[in-house]
């Protein structure tokens, strides 16, 4: 800004100099030799003698070192005011004036010059040139004052991206094995369920490859496995809605058709899963998804078996031989688990067993035994679902019969046949809901 203001001053001085002068006056450092004046013309009215002012010229060449752009008029001459020796050696530049950066030494030269204004100039001449000192004053305080540019620094949220690209938002589940955040896929753009690993019991690479296996619009989907610093992780599809147990929760108990509606995708799912030789273990309401757009999603396969040849064969600790597999440990919710299962053995029919305590527990609002008790499952303790819920149909109670029978060798094994069964239910009369 200031070597602007500069430029125009030395423009203004030259469009309209006083009367019979055709030189700049300016005030020069001790630090440079003086040439004496030679040939100078003195003012009309306000010659200076040589006895009160010692001046000496400088030539065009330096003038235009000094004001390089400045619109100089061929054979001007800037001549500069002999100044008073100088305090400071002559190898050294004067200090910086009070206030602002440093500057070179020819800079403070022109800014003392159009300070200080000669007495034969016009005043309209003397306020612009004092106009345009404080113009460069404050071009020279802006320079100073500039604050300095740092780099952009990284996002704390790209720190803070799981494997570089999740977000996690917020934990939206809790179990003994693991907890589940909802999260942004920051590359796709799309909102996901991470399930972070936090038991060592857990088989996440299991259940992974399970659902690998698997794909059924009543399924949830598996997207990857992330094993990264922070542990072990599982991304699945994310689904925006409620569980099963959440709205027994609300409303206590369903009708006979919305249970009709909820538990006949999910036998399609397990019919799926069956097909590949792999058993749930852990089907129950908190487990089964109902999303905002009315889907049905069965969840967490984390305990899944995939049964087969290459697993022992299911022998109960009472010798007697089962169909299906044996597991290696006990894993499972025993309230919804088939006796057999509680005794390591798994087959199809411990999924049967687990979706007729849902369906009680739908059509009732109760499971049917209560107090979990092995003993109570092996002789039927249970009330029968018609007296809990009039209006009912006979054939409700036949097929809770079939499904919670205690031995797997008589049990109804297929969920095919409890698919078929189910839907051919129908209501006699119209139920009376009970109160919660």
């Amino acid at each position: 800004m200031f070597r602007l203001a500069f430029l125009l001053l030395a423009g203004l001085a030259q469009a309209s100099p006083p009367a019979g002068s055709n030189s700049l006056s300016l005030i020069r450092d001790s630090s440079e030799p003086s040439e004496t004046a030679s040939s100078r013309t003195p003012d009309a009215g306000n010659a200076v003698s040589p006895e009160d002012k010692e001046s000496s010229e400088v030539p065009l060449e330096r003038a235009r070192t000094l004001l390089p752009n400045a619109p100089l008029l061929s054979g001007a001459r800037v001549e500069l005011p002999q100044t008073p020796q100088s305090s400071h050696p002559p190898s050294q530049p004067p200090p910086p004036r009070s206030g602002f950066a440093a500057a070179p030494s020819d800079a403070w030269q022109l800014l003392d010059a159009v300070a200080e204004p000669r007495p034969d100039a016009a005043p309209w001449t003397i306020l612009a040139l004092l106009s345009l000192s404080t113009l460069a004053c404050l071009g020279l305080s802006r320079i100073r004052r500039r604050p300095v540019e740092e780099p952009a620094s990284a996002s704390p949220a790209d720190n803070d991206l799981l494997a570089g690209k999740y977000e996690l938002l917020r934990i939206i589940g809790k179990g003994a094995m693991a907890d589940v955040w909802e999260a942004a896929d920051r590359s796709l753009a799309r909102r996901v369920a991470v399930k972070k690993i936090t038991s060592q019991q857990a088989h996440p690479i299991d259940e992974a490859r399970a659902l690998a296996s698997l794909h059924h619009p009543h399924i949830l989907s598996i997207y990857e496995v992330l094993d990264v610093p922070q542990g072990l992780y599982l991304v699945f599809e994310f689904v925006s809605g409620k569980t099963l147990q959440q709205l027994l929760v609300e409303e206590h108990r369903l009708d006979l058709e919305r249970a009709k509606a909820v538990l006949l995708p999910v036998c399609s799912a397990l019919a799926a899963a069956h097909d590949r030789c792999i058993v749930h273990r852990d089907l129950k309401p908190a487990n089964i998804m109902l999303s905002d757009d009315g889907n049905i999603k069965v969840m967490d396969f984390g305990i899944a078996l995939r049964i087969g040849t290459s697993q022992a064969p299911a022998v109960g600790t009472d010798g007697v031989s089962h169909p299906g597999s044996r597991a290696s440990s006990f894993e499972g919710t025993p309230a919804y688990m088939a006796p057999e299962a509680q005794d390591g053995c798994v087959s199809p029919s411990c999924d049967v067993y687990s979706l007729g305590v849902c369906l009680y527990e739908l059509l009732s609002g109760e499971r049917p035994f209560g107090q979990v008790s092995l003993p109570q499952k092996l002789v039927r303790a249970y009330p029968r679902l018609s007296t809990r819920v009039p209006g009912l149909p006979k054939d409700a109670d036949a097929l809770i019969d079939a499904v919670l029978d205690p031995d797997p060798r008589t049990r109804m094994k297929d969920v095919r046949a409890f698919r078929r069964v189910l839907e051919s239910i129908v209501l006699e009369t119209e139920t009376v809901r009970p109160r919660p």
